[in-house]
């Protein structure tokens, strides 16, 4: 989901994006995502904090990478997006969905400001059991929407957040 328009086309930009990003994305990967092995539940748990740092950095830096290799300047890592995308991919784990929307109805926008980061851009992928991060990240950028996201030249900033199942949240923002 992505925010950043003028304020008259706001809510038209808004509605058509939830539909194509919603619409884009199966139920466990994405639009263009190639059939991959899932990984077993609890292959990757986000309560293993080393685990999970190893996925996160691994995660950020095959990102990072597929910006440069397009001439764009590398994400910055931010704790304020990093707990909002640990969060919403806890929260999917705990209460058994997977969706960019949360079961009591927050999109990510809401959710980087409830972290207390003003933004006007957000943009967010989602992903679960692929076996690895790499598979993740080039499953992402096989979907046009994922890839967009990842190569925006409006995101500044990244928070990457890693639950049981390889459930990754990948949350890309700039600040106003």
């Amino acid at each position: 989901m992505r925010m950043g328009c003028s304020p008259k086309r706001a809510p038209l930009v808004l509605a058509l994006m939830s539909s194509f990003l919603l619409a884009s994305c199966g139920p466990e990967t994405g639009a263009g995502f190639a059939p991959l092995a899932p990984v077993p539940q609890g292959a990757v748990n986000g309560s293993d904090a080393v685990a999970g740092l190893r996925v996160e950095g691994e995660l950020s830096a095959l990102i990072n990478a597929e910006r440069a290799r397009h001439g764009l300047p590398a994400l910055q890592p931010d704790a304020r997006l990093q707990r909002a995308a640990q969060a919403h991919a806890e929260d999917m784990v705990a209460r058994g969905y997977f969706s960019h929307r949360s079961k009591s109805g927050t999109r990510p926008a809401a959710r980087v400001k409830a972290a207390g980061f003003e933004a006007c851009f957000v943009a967010e992928n989602l992903s679960r059991g692929y076996a690895t991060p790499r598979q993740s990240v080039t499953g992402w950028m096989q979907s046009p929407g994922h890839r967009d996201n990842i190569l925006s030249s409006q995101a500044r900033a990244i928070g990457i957040g890693v639950a049981a199942g390889a459930t990754y949240v990948t949350v890309f923002a700039a600040p106003c």
